[in-house]
């Protein structure tokens, strides 16, 4: 009797010990093992010449690297602070190409036909968009706004879509609710 409860709690421990490895090797949630190819460096002996010299090497390459980034950034920088002085910036394109200029003196209308807020300018537009400049009044743009004129939102085209709401309110009419509000702003 004791012998065959050995040899039964033996097949048990040698069974479930490889059913988990490979049950964990082939689960979705097992880790990943992907191979990770790297620079193959020679390994050396913990702080001996030849270590030293590779670490020396990797330090000297490492700051060499860091004072490309920092010559960068400065041309960066400087070539910033001269356009700035000039004066010259490039104008904004728009998507479609064909940006129109617009005189200062016209009063901002939006698409809807309604005066735009206090304090916003026209800028450069095209057919399926307006821009405007926003300034503080001292000659400071704060912003600028698009707006676009899009269709309106009926809906989605599969039945599904079209009885989905929120709250009991279809999402089509939130969309447009959200889009208004979004204009009155």
């Amino acid at each position: 009797m004791v012998i065959r409860a050995i040899a039964l709690s033996l097949a048990l421990l040698v069974g479930i010990g490889t059913i988990i490895p490979l049950a964990t090797e082939y689960a979705e949630a097992g880790p990943k093992k992907t191979k990770r190819y790297k620079k193959n460096q020679k390994r050396y002996k913990k702080y001996s010449k030849r270590w030293w010299r590779q670490h020396r090497a990797n330090v000297r390459r490492k700051k060499a690297l860091q004072a490309r980034r920092r010559t960068m950034r400065l041309r960066q920088i400087r070539l910033a602070r001269v356009t700035r002085s000039r004066g010259t910036s490039k104008p904004k394109t728009t998507a479609a190409g064909t940006a129109k200029r617009v005189d200062d003196q016209t009063t901002a209308m939006l698409p809807s036909g309604q005066a735009a807020p206090k304090g916003w300018k026209r800028g450069p537009s095209s057919g399926s968009e307006i821009e405007f400049r926003v300034d503080n009044g001292n000659g400071y743009d704060l912003g600028s706004a698009a707006i676009s004129v899009v269709g309106p939102a009926m809906g989605e085209t599969i039945d599904t879509g079209r009885n989905r709401t929120v709250g009991g309110v279809p999402t089509s009419s939130l969309r447009r609710e959200v889009i208004n509000r979004m204009v009155r702003e």
